[in-house]
Parts: C-alpha cells; structure tokens; sequence
C-alpha cells in the first residue's frame, strides 16, 4: 500500500511538463504544514493499513532538501504505520541533487532516489528548458553510488524534438553501465498549454516522425534487456528485485493514499483527489474544509481501468480473472486482435500480456477492445 505525498514546486518550468508545479517559492513553508495537516486528519481512517511505500513526487521534492522536509517525513511516521522496510522514494534532479549531496537523503531514510536526468545530450536538455545538463547528471549519479543509496532509479525520455536514435541509445548504454537500478522510459506527449505545445503549433519545434520514435523505443528496450533489466511495465525497467514498489502498487489496484495539491487516493470502492491549486489547499487545510473532489466510476469504467493497469504489466490479464470482469464476448475480441497482430502478444493460452512491440500499439488495441 502506497502514501504519495505531492511537493509541487520546480526550479525551472520544463516546457513538455503539465503537472501540476509551480516555481514561485515563497509558498514552500505554509504548503509543507498544510501537507502535515491533511497527514494528521486522514491519519484516522488508515489505522487498519500498514504503508509498505511513501513516494514524494511532484514537482520536484528534491529541490527543497532535507531540512525542510524532514518534519513532514516526521510527520507521516507518527501519524501512519509505515512498514520498517518501507520503500521511501524522492524524485530529485541532478542540479538540486549535487546541491544538497546524497548523503543527506540517505540519513533521513530515503532508500530510493529517482533522478530526472531525461536525456544525455546537454542541447536536447536545453530545448526541453531543463536546469542541468548531461555533466551534471553524470555528476549527480557518481555521487550517489559514492553515498551507497539503496535503490537509484532514473527517468529518460524518447521522441523529444532535436533527439537521434543514437542520443537514446547512448544514454543507454551510459546508464546500463552504472550503478543504475531501474530506469523509466517515457515517450513524449505534447500536452496541450504547454510552452512545447506552443512551439510546435508555431512551427519552431519539430518532432521526430512516429515511427523514428518508436524505433528510439525498440533500440532503447533492447540495449536495456540486453543489459539484464527486465521490462515490467510498459514504461519501467528493472534490475533483478528492483521494481518499484509504489508504482507496482498502482498497477496491481491497491489502495493508495495521496496529500497535497492535484494528489489522488483510492480507498475500497472510494476514489477522491484534490484540486490543483497551491492557495486553495493551503486554506482548505488551515480552515478545516474539504478540497477534495470525489469520482463515481460506473462498472463498466471499473472493468476497463482493472484491464488497462494490468495490460500496462509484463504479467499482463490472467484469462480466467479477465473472463470474469470483462465477459466471453469482449474476451474473444481480445483473442481475435492476438491472432491478427501476433508480434504484439507474448504467445500463451492463459494471459493477455503485450510484448514491446504490443506495447507500442496498445492505446489503438485498448479503443478497439474496451467495454
């Protein structure tokens, strides 16, 4: 079971980024005690559950350092059970990282730190309006492994504007290399608003065409595997006993607890999330109000969620389980889309489970075969 606590403050606006962020700062003091406030007042209805994960994303909690987050991370452990082996994951930058030290995150129990290095090429970097460059990640990851961190987990992304086949490769290859033990490989996403948007509607950012990308993908997936990590989910690679634990949590529909702005929870049957407004929680807490908006799913969104999350897993839908939520009728379209498309489906009578190749299709698979 997981508790993600959203800290939604940068140093720079990435240009491709639609999460919710800000890098105005003066709001960092009253957020964090409103985060502690929102701990304290849904501490009473967790105390049946035992968190195994706690997950400080954003944003970028790493830029605030340890001292400023140490009393809320003091906070979380005196209001929940937190399992002794608990999995305490920070994202971090590079340039925030070689600020504070990796040491300093190691003492406050910080097990896993999941650094957004993105690209190794420093002009890629520089288009995506990132705070580093490729020294400072490459700087940033020996003094991890100098500081002996538990788990180091790493973000690269394909498909940006300015980005070759052999960019991704190399950084890689790069990675593979060190003492690296789960990367994430994201595509990118145009989001509407953004300053990427903007730029490539305007004609002054181009992207790489679909299926160089997908190439970047297939080249990527394959240095890796070769590398002995194991690609369990669509975006996610791992060393042996290497996943991660709060995320795999997400797939495999447990319940989860967020804090904070734009942050989400599921409880049983009971999904709710807070708005994305930094002043507006804030007050909400200190008032004793709800921001909190609730999400009725109706069945039929319930079973194709269940079957989407899983199709995003190595272990993909065991027939039997997807027979029972999805029908015999939705269940042979899914087997009728494994005769066509074969070089999508791991070749097993009892799954459905998507190779990298299906990985790639699985947005256009899920529209055809959804409820």
């Amino acid at each position: 079971m997981g508790l993600y606590v959203h800290i939604p403050f940068c140093r720079k606006a990435c240009h491709y980024c639609d999460f919710h962020f800000t890098v105005n700062l003066n709001g960092v003091k009253p957020l964090l005690q409103a985060l502690s406030i929102e701990a304290q007042n849904q501490a009473p209805f967790w105390t049946q559950q035992t968190f195994d994960s706690i997950y400080f994303g954003g944003g970028t909690p790493g830029l605030l350092g340890p001292r400023q987050l140490e009393p809320l991370l003091n906070t979380l452990r005196s209001n929940f059970s937190i399992a002794a082996e608990a999995e305490i994951t920070l994202e971090t930058n590079p340039d925030d990282l070689l600020e504070f030290g990796a040491h300093a995150w190691k003492d406050l129990g910080i097990n896993r730190l999941s650094l957004g290095v993105q690209s190794l090429n420093t002009q890629v970097l520089a288009r995506l309006n990132r705070a580093h460059d490729a020294k400072q990640a490459l700087q940033a990851l020996d003094k991890i492994e100098a500081a002996g961190v538990q788990r180091v987990s790493v973000d690269l992304m394909f498909g940006l504007p300015g980005q070759s086949r052999e960019d991704v490769l190399s950084a890689a290859r790069e990675l593979a290399q060190r003492n690296v033990h789960h990367i994430s490989a994201y595509g990118l996403t145009v989001e509407t608003g953004t300053q990427l948007e903007l730029a490539v509607r305007k004609g002054k950012e181009q992207l790489p065409e679909e299926e160089e990308s997908a190439e970047q993908f297939l080249s990527l997936h394959s240095v890796l595997s070769e590398a002995g990590f194991e690609h369990y989910e669509v975006s996610n690679y791992a060393r042996a006993g290497q996943r991660s634990r709060h995320n795999s949590a997400y797939w495999s529909g447990e319940d989860y607890l967020g804090l904070g702005p734009s942050a989400h929870s599921l409880q049983a049957d009971k999904r709710w999330f807070n708005r994305s407004s930094n002043g507006a929680y804030v007050q909400a807490m200190q008032q004793n109000t709800s921001i909190q908006d609730l999400e009725e799913l109706s069945a039929n969104q319930k079973v194709n969620e269940w079957l989407m999350t899983r199709m995003r897993t190595l272990e993909g839908a065991e027939a039997k389980e997807a027979i029972r939520r999805v029908g015999k009728t939705q269940w042979n379209i899914w087997q009728d889309l494994k005769s066509e498309f074969p070089a999508s489906w791991f070749q097993t009578d009892k799954d459905l489970a998507f190779t990298a190749e299906g990985w790639l299709m699985m947005d256009s698979y899920l529209r055809k075969a959804i409820l």
